[in-house]
């Protein structure tokens, strides 16, 4: 079976191949044109009969339907197949997040900038990883930024706080973050080293920036119509999600109760 095209996104690329893989364990001689509702109910089955959780199994059937889309606009299939009622609902995940105390170990540890930069200026910012590679200085406009994502499109326009600029380095290009890594797996191993130097057992990835700075946002009085606009969430549902996090919030608001 044919694949989307080609990404540089070192996560996408490893994802599909573990796709490709388990559609030639499940039917090798798969094309395109075979994928119908039947052979996707059986698809399914067969992803949970090997014991994949819901949530894995709904990311195989995500990549699925990019194939799809892409093969329709190829003109490889006429129209795509429906699927109402047969693909699984995945279930709610745990963000993990970084608090502030560990953030502060973090940047004390000793780590090389090119490095440490980029990821403490998300955790302040919640620009996704591919946004903090490719901002440029003329992104950057009286101490906002305003740009267009790279995964929805939206714009957002982001105020870049004093914690967020103490990790900027000075200009010297159009692009903010220069020596940012250009191999994400291997950046994302240097992450989770750092976070081991700092104490952290958690595991760290970049995009757990994100959820930092959403949950701690919130946590600190943000209110979630603002905070879906800063992540540049089209849905205020998205943005929910993080206030599953937030235990401590939710303990202050009980106790905040009056005694009877």
């Amino acid at each position: 079976m044919g694949t989307t095209q080609h990404s540089t996104n070192q996560e996408w690329v490893q994802s599909r191949k573990n796709f490709c893989a388990m559609v030639r364990e499940f039917r090798p001689d798969t094309r395109v044109v075979d994928v119908n509702r039947s052979w996707f109910a059986g698809f399914v089955k067969f992803l949970f009969g090997k014991g994949h959780k819901t949530n894995t199994v709904c990311g195989r059937v995500n990549i699925l339907k990019a194939v799809l889309h892409r093969a329709e606009l190829d003109n490889i299939i006429s129209h795509r197949p429906d699927f109402s009622g047969l693909t699984p609902k995945p279930e709610p995940g745990h963000r993990r997040f970084l608090t502030i105390e560990e953030l502060r170990a973090m940047a004390a540890v000793e780590f090389p900038d090119r490095l440490k930069n980029p990821f403490m200026f998300a955790c302040f910012t919640g620009l996704r990883l591919n946004d903090v590679r490719t901002l440029k200085w003329s992104d950057i406009d009286n101490g906002w930024i305003v740009l267009r994502q790279h995964k929805t499109s939206e714009f957002v326009r982001i105020p870049i706080s004093p914690n967020a600029a103490r990790f900027m380095p000075e200009k010297t290009g159009d692009r903010v973050f220069i020596d940012f890594p250009t191999c994400e797996t291997w950046y994302g191993k240097k992450i989770k080293q750092w976070a081991k130097l700092a104490g952290i057992e958690k595991n760290v990835s970049f995009h757990v920036s994100r959820h930092t700075f959403a949950t701690i946002s919130l946590d600190n009085g943000a209110d979630l119509f603002t905070i879906s606009k800063l992540l540049g969430h089209t849905k205020i549902t998205t943005t929910q999600i993080y206030t599953k996090a937030l235990d401590k919030g939710r303990q202050r608001a009980v106790n905040a109760i009056p005694k009877l």
